[in-house]
């Protein structure tokens, strides 16, 4: 997978994952995402809400999955199901803290995108 060298806050093609993505905040910044162009997973409990936030995505593909990220082999299914279908995840978005799903998910480091984008006038819009 090839994501653009020329800006590394572009978010267009890039693995994102979204935990509490069936409801809220969560729900926004997987739209948000996808409306960049993202790959969005979305990961909540809730499974009828992943599927509803899924419905609502326009301009990047995504997929729902119901996963407690609280149970490490909820997460590790889930990313085997994002691995197998996008590829490595490059962005996650947590509401956790972040050492118990990173690791699970395969994720080395948080990427440091959303603090810029989400104060960019994009972000403040789609909101």
């Amino acid at each position: 997978m090839t994501t653009p060298q020329n800006d590394r806050y572009e978010l267009s093609g890039r693995v994102c994952v979204v935990t509490g993505g069936g409801s809220g905040i969560g729900q926004g910044i997987a739209i948000a995402l996808a409306a960049e162009g993202a790959k969005v997973a979305i990961l909540d409990k809730n499974e009828a809400g992943t599927r509803e936030t899924l419905g609502l995505l326009k301009g990047g593909e995504g997929m729902a999955l119901a996963c407690d990220v609280t149970d490490q082999t909820s997460v590790e299914a889930a990313a085997a199901a994002i691995k197998q279908r996008f590829g490595d995840i490059q962005v996650l978005v947590t509401f956790r803290p972040t050492w118990c799903v990173r690791k699970y998910l395969g994720v080395p480091c948080a990427r440091r995108v959303m603090a810029r984008w989400c104060t960019s006038r994009q972000f403040r819009q789609t909101t």
